[in-house]
């Protein structure tokens, strides 16, 4: 008897070790990365990002169908420009419990500079997924600065919300909830959490790192930032419970200038 106990406990631990896994496939225009908490849908096409989040036992997506809904954007040299299709796709590292993917696209619209480049953590068992962005300014313009207008990322849902608040503390972050759960965004200072709802178009939140701005001449790459997405059941306790662990993380690598910088704002835009 004793030894058919030890084995049902052998049995049920391979199959706890077995059942931690994040699964990634491509089907279409999509990439679908699926853990036991969630089931993201990355659209391929412009502009790239999350288009579809399902959770276990609730029918409908925590985005809705637009054209718009997670991106990274910038205004300068004359007007906003969004990232645009995905260019590149590689899975760096595949743990099992934790996949970490590569994503790379660039800002087209309206002759861009910017080749983006995402690398994004999934784990099976983290409620949050880290992404690192930076930039390369592929074109040919000088004194071009990133991040710079407070659109890093930006998020726009799509769906009937039941509710949506930005936090200072205990780091920034912002969050809106559904019937079904929430999506939230988190940083750690100097960057910051807001709220939006651009010109009646419907409910965002967003992330502005323009604190952390540098200078990207062509060939030149920017520095990393580093933030936080999270989905999960619940509302607005949930999505706040999950600053206190990201709190923890290592702290993002934030390098201070050496001199000034010998622009303006608006020259920045203008360039």
């Amino acid at each position: 008897m004793r030894y058919m106990s030890v084995i049902l406990l052998l049995i049920f631990g391979c199959f706890l070790e077995i059942s931690y896994a994040v699964e990634v496939k491509e089907e279409d225009n999509f990439i679908i990365v699926k853990t036991t908490n969630y089931e993201l849908w990355w659209r391929k096409s412009a502009p790239m990002g999350y288009a579809k989040v399902i959770l276990p036992d609730c029918p409908e997506s925590l985005i809705g169908s637009a054209e718009r809904t997670f991106y990274h954007a910038s205004d300068y040299a004359g007007g906003w420009k969004r990232w645009g299709e995905m260019k590149d796709f590689e899975i760096l590292k595949d743990e099992k419990k934790r996949v970490t993917l590569k994503f790379k696209t660039r800002d087209t619209q309206n002759g861009g500079c910017f080749e983006y480049t995402l690398i994004a953590t999934y784990s099976d068992i983290s409620p949050y997924i880290k992404h690192q962005v930076n930039v390369q300014n592929v074109g040919g313009r000088e004194n071009l600065g990133w991040p710079c207008s407070g659109y890093d990322p930006m998020f726009e849902p799509h769906v009937p919300i039941s509710g949506k608040k930005a936090w200072k503390e205990p780091i920034p972050h912002c969050a809106y909830w559904t019937e079904c759960g929430f999506g939230a965004l988190y940083t750690k200072p100097p960057g910051r959490a807001k709220l939006g709802d651009w010109h009646g178009e419907g409910d965002m939140i967003q992330l502005d790192h323009d604190l952390l701005i540098k200078l990207v001449n062509p060939k030149e790459s920017s520095d990393t930032i580093v933030y936080w997405v999270a989905f999960g059941k619940g509302g607005e306790k949930e999505a706040h419970q999950i600053a206190q662990m990201i709190l923890k993380e290592p702290e993002p690598r934030v390098v201070t200038p050496t001199g000034k910088m010998a622009l303006t704002w608006a020259d920045i835009k203008t360039k």
